[in-house]
């Protein structure tokens, strides 16, 4: 009911920035005690066995299975929808490192979708080994999204791309010209000491 709502509100953040993700935040602690209250209110049906995961709509009334649809369904969209527009709009781009940042984000929303169907095979068909498997398959492609998309630093900030190309060729000259100079003016172990009393 919460977990992919309070996940989706990072997608939000990204997306729409901190005046819009605040208002959502607020949102999302006023929905997260309405569910709270609700499951704690809410009564159990039926026997819950030890080797099975319980289906919904066999142990709770309507109110708390229309939250945590309404909840998982609005959050999956929603990092869903973030990430297929991020894909669109680096695959788009011409900076570099906008392929894998494009691939990261495709990646994600693909295993949104994996989850997603996970979550409807178990309440349409009742399989639990469909639920794990798919439950396991959507984290798998969604980290590999995490880890693709991490993998590259770039900047979305006008000229962002051509200041950071500068600050290393700037690094790298300073680092070059040093190395270039005689011993005793790069400094030797007696001039470079941090301890106390060493100049």
């Amino acid at each position: 009911m919460l977990n992919v709502p309070w996940l989706a509100l990072g997608t939000i953040y990204l997306l729409w920035g901190r005046r819009v993700g605040d208002k959502v935040r607020m949102a999302l602690v006023l929905f997260s005690g309405l569910g709270l209250g609700v499951m704690l209110a809410a009564p159990m049906h039926g026997t819950i066995r030890a080797d099975r995961i319980p289906v919904g709509k066999d142990v709770f009334d309507a109110l708390p299975r229309a939250l945590a649809g309404a909840g998982s369904g609005v959050g999956a969209l929603v990092v869903f929808g973030g990430a297929a527009w991020s894909a669109v709009r680096f695959a788009r781009s011409r900076k570099p490192g906008s392929g894998k940042l494009a691939g990261g984000n495709g990646l994600i929303a693909l295993g949104t979708l994996v989850l997603s169907s996970g979550g409807l095979l178990q309440g349409i068909v009742g399989s639990d080994e469909a639920f794990a498997l798919t439950l396991a398959a959507g984290i798998a492609v969604i980290y590999a999204g995490f880890a693709v998309a991490s993998g590259v630093r770039i900047s979305l900030t006008p000229g962002g791309a051509a200041r950071d190309e500068s600050r290393r060729a700037q690094a790298s000259g300073e680092s070059e010209r040093r190395s270039n100079l005689p011993a005793n003016d790069r400094g030797n172990s007696s001039t470079s000491s941090t301890r106390v009393g060493s100049l």
